[in-house]
């Protein structure tokens, strides 16, 4: 719920006919180029694009939260799903510079457990500072002093930023 996400209660919209459509910021103060340019908007642009256009059934008035909650998060998972296998390798085809999520990632009980935000990009972790790279698949086991890292690789073959996980304790 947004008002849980914002941490305080939303004004109802009066006026739904004011509002003309969707923006999306970048602020360009700090791009310096046109690969930066792409990096910052791209693929941020196509959910945006989305939103705008398509209104889910889960939006409708009389859908339980329970409902909207289930059916929102299965929308995302398609629509991750569709980023990764269409949008991405079309960006690519087209010499787009995008933006790869990084790797979220913890050592739990002495295993790494990991994910990134488009489900079938491949994450791929190293545990000799990037000497060698191992796709990650499940949980893996990692000693005590080992530092981790990981990157998301696209289809194309570009890699996130690092993600580096310091060094896990005794």
């Amino acid at each position: 719920d947004l008002e849980q996400l914002v941490g305080r209660a939303m004004p109802k919209l009066e006026k739904p006919e004011n509002v003309l459509g969707v923006q999306g910021q970048v602020w360009s103060e700090t791009i310096r180029t046109a690969v930066q340019l792409e990096e910052m908007v791209y693929p941020r642009l196509l959910p945006i694009a989305e939103r705008a256009w398509h209104k889910a059934h889960w939006e409708a008035a009389g859908v339980s939260a329970k409902e909207r909650a289930q059916a929102r998060d299965l929308s995302w998972q398609r629509f991750a799903r569709a980023m990764t296998e269409k949008e991405l390798p079309k960006l690519s085809q087209a010499g787009v510079h995008y933006y790869l999520p990084p790797v979220g990632a913890e050592i739990r009980a002495g295993q790494l457990v990991a994910n990134t935000a488009y489900p079938g990009l491949t994450i791929e972790y190293s545990l000799d500072q990037g000497k060698s790279w191992q796709r990650y698949q499940e949980a893996v086991p990692v000693r005590a002093g080992v530092e981790v890292w990981l990157r998301s690789r696209a289809v194309d073959g570009r890699n996130s930023r690092l993600t580096k996980l310091p060094e896990t304790q005794p």
